[in-house]
């Protein structure tokens, strides 16, 4: 019988493909399951790709990953192409490897085992380098932390921060996080269970069941001493600290530092902790690059156009392999620095389609322009005015109000799923919290930097949480999430406090974005303190892991606009970039 043509066409291009695909293994001197012995005695399991026959000792590149070392595949076979020796490694207690995993505690300790093997061996020229996304970007740091003598630079991508961006952001979790537990559970990964179609309905109904976040674990069918470690520390203390360097580590590590995170990236805030710490304590900050791209936490290694609907444009589309080949040419081999990295910190503007460069985050943000929050009873224009309103009841009041009560069925979420372009959680606000507007925008502007807001607050019980979410309505109505952040407020035990006393709150760590805010869109920023993706605050007394239903408390929250106490927003904008 004969094929149709497309069909025989088809099956001999992929079969072309496999033969191309052979050809380059060929190259590549492979071993698979290689022990490295590790200071207790455990065995880390590696795969080590090195450039076949090759006769010199070569730098090598290290990649820890606790989702199975096969996932390395990609860039062992062609770093080995290119003159490197590539060692892919189960982190402790994963795929091959013996022990447990638990995260955060002994990947330092490892790190610096493995890299000190790596240098010892009859093929390495005791030049090391790291590599790695998210969790593996965190491995990055703990081993620099240990200050193994032969690492001579780190790429760490939307690096993983503890306390600080996970599992906690200013101390508040969202089920993401034993979702995540779920995942690395056991010696190989649980992608089923993972998937965010799994999990979310499961904390969806806890959520409505009333009971405590602390149940988690069981409700997914996964006991998990380590979530309740976690939820034992749910502020950043002494056993988050001890993960990470402090300042003596910073400083005793003289090679170069390439950072990589998205202004959607929702390891972006850890990742700049890291560069901060970092350029605070070193005396070489001249070869200490930044990446700030449009991408969301995937997309710091692969790239897309087009995230959740928010279209940045094809010139952020970086060659991840070949911007990592050329920085690890000029840090290991001698050769020119990477022709991107034009100044020390590169950012991607939305909007705009265009990488800028700056010498440090003090000159890539804009001046500083502050908006005034107030009740909509008289007219403004924004930018001449500096004022966002909201459409309240109490328009001629000093204060905005809300009021929350966590078992108010309106406020139960059947979904956990928000979007960058979903309006959704402006749509449900009720009375659940409160909008924001700026007035229409008289010409295109440009917003980067860092976003502050600054609430002057009384509420009639001490404690609760305030997400804060900024978005830009274009002038078809169209929404797009710019940046958000949360707090969890805990003005001390709720029969003692006193519902006239007024208090201050920052929000501070919203993300560094730079985009083209549109002539006739304008800002939207919306206040609540329910948001279903994350950890339930019941307003009660005891720790917020351990409430139910039986501790809920309704909570009246004054956000005051009056006199010194004057709730802003403070925006990096201006008229030219």
């Amino acid at each position: 019988m004969r094929l149709p043509y497309l069909m025989f066409y088809s099956i001999m291009a992929s079969l072309l493909i496999s033969f191309t695909s052979f050809a380059m293994v060929d190259e590549i001197d492979f071993t698979w399951h290689k022990k490295i012995e590790l200071r207790d005695g455990k065995y880390a399991s590696a795969t080590i790709y090195k450039p076949l026959d090759s006769n010199n000792a070569l730098p090598s590149i290290v990649f820890i990953t606790p989702y199975n070392r096969d996932e390395a595949n990609k860039y062992g076979t062609y770093f080995a192409r290119h003159g490197y020796a590539f060692i892919a490694v189960d982190s402790r207690g994963r795929g091959d490897s013996d022990g447990e995993f638990i995260p955060f505690e002994k990947d330092g300790q490892d790190g610096f085992d493995v890299i000190e093997w790596v240098a010892a061996q009859p093929w390495s020229n005791q030049k090391v380098a790291m590599m790695g996304g998210s969790y593996r970007g965190f491995t990055q740091w703990a081993t620099l932390k240990e200050a193994p003598p032969s690492l001579k630079t780190i790429v760490p991508t939307a690096s993983v921060y503890p306390a600080i961006d996970f599992p906690y952001k200013n101390d508040i979790p969202t089920y993401y996080v034993m979702s995540w537990l779920h995942f690395i559970s056991g010696k190989t990964n649980n992608s089923a269970r993972f998937n965010q179609a799994h999990v979310a309905p499961i904390y969806a109904k806890l959520r409505r069941d009333g009971a405590s976040f602390r149940e988690l674990d069981q409700r997914l069918g996964n006991p998990s001493s380590i979530f309740q470690k976690w939820l034992d520390h749910p502020e950043y203390d002494d056993y988050w600290e001890n993960m990470v360097p402090q300042a003596q580590h910073y400083r005793a590590f003289t090679g170069p530092v390439l950072s990589i995170t998205g202004q959607y990236d929702g390891d972006h805030l850890g990742t700049l902790n890291y560069y901060k710490n970092l350029m605070a304590a070193t005396q070489n900050k001249k070869d200490h690059y930044l990446i700030l791209g449009p991408w969301d936490h995937a997309g710091t290694r692969s790239p897309k156009s087009n995230i959740d609907g928010v279209l940045v444009g094809n010139n952020s589309l970086l060659d991840f392999k070949k911007l990592h080949l050329e920085w690890f040419n000029w840090t290991l081999k001698g050769a020119k620095k990477p022709g991107f990295l034009k100044g020390n910190i590169a950012t991607f503007n939305i909007g705009s389609n265009r990488w800028h460069y700056y010498p440090d985050l003090n000159t890539f943000s804009l001046p500083t322009k502050r908006f005034n929050l107030v009740s909509q009873h008289k007219k403004h224009t924004v930018f001449s005015s500096g004022l966002m309103t909201s459409s309240t009841k109490h328009s001629t009041a000093p204060y905005t109000e809300y009021h929350y009560h966590p078992l108010n069925s309106s406020n139960m979420p059947k979904s956990t799923e928000h979007t960058l372009t979903s309006q959704n959680t402006a749509m449900a606000i009720d009375n659940n919290g409160v909008i924001f507007h700026s007035h229409t925008l008289e010409q295109d502007m440009y917003l980067q930097g860092q976003i502050s807001l600054s609430l002057w607050l009384s509420s009639n019980i001490a404690n609760t949480d305030i997400f804060a979410m900024l978005y830009i309505k274009d002038k078809h109505g169209s929404s797009e999430l710019i940046s958000q952040d949360r707090v969890r407020i805990q003005q001390g035990i709720n029969s003692q406090h006193n519902p006239n006393e007024l208090y201050q709150i920052q929000l501070n760590s919203f993300a560094l974005v730079s985009r083209k805010l549109l002539k006739q869109s304008r800002l939207r920023l919306v206040l609540t303190s329910e948001h279903s993706r994350y950890q339930k605050h019941y307003n009660g007394d005891r720790p917020v892991a351990d409430q139910t239903f039986k501790d809920a408390m309704p909570i009246t929250i004054q956000i005051h606009h009056h006199g010194i106490h004057q709730s802003t927003l403070d925006l990096p904008l201006s008229k030219i970039l």
